[in-house]
């Protein structure tokens, strides 16, 4: 698709499992979800920034394959412990920023 630039109304809780799932265009997400579901965002291969300040779940490979990921944002470190161990960065090279 040609989504370059998501962001999505705080009224939006949660992203559904392969939502957004090899969406190549999109480089960037903010949202205020709290549950992100597995491979939502797998395979977008021009994500490079992603905000997760509100996530309280975050499904098994859901930025898996965003080869160019740099920039995940979170307040909440033990909610991006628990993701890594579920693969849901998975090929993906980032920097942590926790606000």
């Amino acid at each position: 698709t040609g989504i370059s630039t998501l962001s999505l109304d705080k009224t939006v809780q949660k992203i559904g499992a392969h939502a957004l799932e090899g969406c190549t265009a999109i480089s960037t997400f903010t949202n205020n979800a709290t549950e992100i579901g597995a491979s939502a965002f797998a395979g977008c291969e021009k994500l490079n920034t992603i905000n997760l300040n509100h996530a309280a779940t975050i499904g098994e490979r859901a930025f898996a394959n965003c080869t160019v990921l740099s920039l995940v944002t979170t307040q909440n470190t033990t909610v991006l412990a628990e993701a890594k161990a579920a693969y849901a960065f998975e090929n993906t090279p980032f920097a942590t920023t926790v606000d």
